[in-house]
């Protein structure tokens, strides 16, 4: 897998631009804009982070 941006993420998973940033920053990841690149282990952990945050859970990382 290659890097995405936050724009492209955010399409992929059906989520807004702003929400997905939100759950890069409460798993520690630094974005500044939508188009920030994601590495795979950063996509994996705002993946992770939104998937939690849908079951009203926190994420460990």
């Amino acid at each position: 897998m290659a890097n995405k941006r936050i724009l492209e993420l955010a399409t992929e998973l059906s989520v807004g631009v702003a929400d997905l940033q939100r759950a890069a920053v409460d798993c520690g990841v630094a974005v500044s804009g939508p188009t920030s690149l994601l590495n795979e282990e950063d996509t994996a952990k705002v993946k992770a982070s939104l998937k939690a945050s849908a079951k009203g859970t926190t994420p460990a990382g």
